[in-house]
């Protein structure tokens, strides 16, 4: 069947960095960070993004080295370097999340 419409990409730049991301769902409801997995980028979220955008501010990025979002300089990614890339981004957005899923 057809694919429930989703937002098209954001490119925010943060730390440095320019961030590929989706945004959807309500300004002002309950903030929602969906984080990816390995080898997967923001679009992995594509068939519940819909559904959740009902409820919540619903924010996807495509995490460092996947989808849109640049790699770190020296393509090493580890947990702790993803938590601060992260930090950054919503830092830049003005933006966190009530919830976090992933």
């Amino acid at each position: 069947g057809m694919l429930p419409e989703i937002p098209p990409p954001l490119d925010v730049s943060a730390g440095g960095r320019l961030w590929r991301l989706r945004r959807a769902g309500r300004p002002g409801a309950p903030g929602l960070l969906l984080l990816h997995g390995a080898a997967s980028s923001a679009q992995s979220w594509a068939g519940c993004l819909p559904g959740l955008a009902a409820s919540f501010d619903v924010i996807a990025p495509d995490l460092p080295g996947h989808g849109g979002t640049w790699a770190f300089d020296d393509r090493r990614a580890s947990l702790d370097r993803m938590a601060q890339a992260i930090a950054e981004l919503l830092a830049a957005l003005h933006w966190q999340p009530r919830l976090v899923a992933g």
